[in-house]
């Protein structure tokens, strides 16, 4: 259950990423981060108030964790909102998806996992079939094209934003509840993968064989981890 919790988390992350493409013409970063924040504790309320959870921790301790997460996670929002406005979406795609690598060797000292070496070396192997995919300009020196602005659906892009990012959350946290870090984090390269279709389905971008070569790398790599 831990891996599909995963899968499904990637994949709504996916339709936000791609909500923020459509939305940055014509908008700040600090606009978008904003409408998806007041739809997206209003969700976050409902969703506590339903399930009975206490909105506000039972200690100090925990308060201080809470508040250092609720920073790092705006400081996080706000660098990767800005990285999908001022890149493209494959550019952006390889830059945000270098945390897993790193997630998953500091998932030792910190929580005490153990890494064999077959999930070290498909690991950076599925990293390297990232970079294949999405053909960075700056590595291999190639033009990108744009995401044309989309702006007429703004509301409703918005609300698909917010509630994507809600349902994101709720699935990935509970992944990594369930099963060890090491061996979740290494399935968020799958949205490499969802990335590559919505670029070639819904922006028109061109295909070219390092993409290919680079799916079947970090397909092939994330399944040799779980195995």
């Amino acid at each position: 259950m831990a891996i599909l919790y995963a899968i499904a988390g990637n994949v709504f992350f996916i339709v936000m990423f791609t909500c923020v493409g459509l939305m940055r013409k014509g908008y700040s970063t600090f606009q978008i981060i904003q409408g998806r924040m007041c739809i997206g504790i209003i969700l976050n309320y409902l969703f506590c108030y339903i399930q009975n959870i206490p909105i506000f921790p039972k200690n100090y301790t925990e308060l201080k964790l809470m508040a250092l997460r609720g920073i790092l996670g705006a400081i996080v929002m706000l660098l990767a909102f800005t990285s999908y406005k001022l890149l493209t979406l494959s550019d952006a795609v390889v830059v945000t998806n270098t945390t897993p690598l790193f997630t998953c060797f500091l998932s030792v000292p910190y929580l005490g996992e153990k890494l064999t070496k077959k999930q070290i070396f498909y690991s950076l192997l599925s990293f390297i079939g990232i970079v294949l995919v999405v053909r960075p300009a700056f590595l291999f020196n190639s033009k990108t094209v744009e995401i044309e602005g989309r702006n007429q659906l703004l509301g409703c892009l918005l609300g698909l934003l917010s509630l994507s990012g809600f349902i994101a959350q709720m699935f990935q946290s509970r992944s990594y509840t369930l099963e060890q870090a090491s061996i979740i984090t290494p399935l968020s390269y799958t949205q490499v993968i969802m990335s590559f279709f919505v670029d070639i389905f819904l922006f028109n971008e061109q295909i070219y064989l390092t993409s290919l070569i680079g799916s079947f790398l970090v397909i092939f790599g994330s399944i040799a981890i779980l195995v």
